[in-house]
């Protein structure tokens, strides 16, 4: 059980304690004497009458009479009842499977699952995704409640901050085998499965050479999926200037790898997602990086600037008619030396 939730119930179960012994215990409505034992009003009786004509206790002893009439609020009561319930009913599922050694997620609404998969780890991740996979499978979900499972695989997907689980990635290639999965949401599957990353060097000489390499930092994919991704540099900037792209004979790259693929454009690279399960892709000799090497201009001065590389990447290799062209920003930060460094 998450800690968040744990919190949650825990205030749930002593919001509802406190507001049934505030509804049981009622609202001070007057004055009068009271006997402590049965609550008989004791106006016009105490002090003359030393035992309860209610119950014949003892008026004479220490705390037998409390001043004040009190009406109990039934439903303030029956409200705090209702919330120890409903708080309790999750710790007997908890206790229950710890138990018996089940499945504490098969218990757990669909609302709860998605909320937690939003903030689970990937440890838990796994789990809820498994869960959310047999209702899948199982046939338990209705329409709507599909769609959520694919807004919520589509959301983790798109928030690099949240670590990914394979499981995610399973439930939309599950929702695109039912024929579920709308084309807006394959291309935003796609577009979102790559993630990437610069690498520089940490510092360059003033008008010298700067070398750009671009490696697939993530693959957001499910665990069978493969998938290529043409890729290539279409800008780069610095300073607030875009500097001049090499030529092809000038460019780092490595065409013969991709003949195959049809990829021949310069300065271009195709990248393999695939899930841990997937195969073929790799026997292609894909590297999953690309680079290239740009001259600096000499009017850019010496200091720390940042810098952008801008990106267009196709998902799925282009062949895919759910598949589309995407645009990613890099950006990073280079120092620029007023001489070469040694190292």
């Amino acid at each position: 059980m998450l800690p968040a939730v744990l919190i949650l119930l825990l205030a749930t179960l002593l919001g509802g304690v406190l507001l049934a012994i505030i509804g049981f215990r009622g609202r001070r409505i007057n004055d009068h004497p009271v006997c402590s034992w049965c609550a008989f009003d004791l106006d016009g009786v105490y002090p003359e009458c030393v035992t309860c004509p209610e119950c014949g206790a003892g008026l004479k002893r220490e705390k037998a009479v409390r001043t004040g009439v009190r009406k109990r609020m039934p439903v303030l009561a029956t409200t705090g009842l209702l919330l120890v319930a409903t708080s309790l009913v999750p710790f007997g599922v908890v206790s229950y499977a710890a138990i018996t050694g089940g499945d504490i997620n098969k218990y757990k609404p669909l609302g709860l699952l998605l909320w937690e998969g939003r903030l689970a780890d990937a440890a838990r991740s796994v789990k809820i995704t498994d869960e959310l996979m047999s209702r899948v499978l199982a046939g338990k979900l209705t329409p709507d409640q599909y769609q959520k499972i694919i807004a919520t695989a589509l959301a983790i997907q798109g928030d690099h901050t949240h670590p990914w689980s394979e499981g995610w990635g399973d439930l939309i290639e599950r929702a695109q085998f039912d024929g579920v999965l709308s084309k807006q949401d394959h291309a935003r599957f796609a577009a979102q499965a790559p993630v990437f990353e610069l690498v520089t060097r940490p510092a360059v000489a003033v008008g010298g050479k700067l070398p750009v390499r671009v490696k697939l930092k993530e693959a957001r994919v499910g665990s069978t999926t493969s998938m290529m991704c043409p890729v290539e540099i279409k800008s780069l900037r610095l300073a607030g200037s875009e500097l001049a792209l090499p030529r092809r004979a000038e460019r780092n790259d490595s065409l013969t790898s991709f003949q195959l693929l049809g990829v021949t454009r310069p300065g271009s690279s195709v990248f393999s997602l695939n899930g841990s399960k997937a195969g073929g892709m790799r026997v292609l000799g894909l590297d999953n990086a690309l680079g290239m090497v740009a001259d600096l201009d000499d009017t850019i001065p010496a200091g720390t600037h940042p810098l952008s590389v801008a990106l267009e990447a196709t998902p799925n290799g282009g062949g895919d008619p759910f598949g589309g062209t995407v645009v990613f920003m890099l950006n990073g930060n280079l120092q620029q030396p007023t001489a070469t460094p040694t190292a």
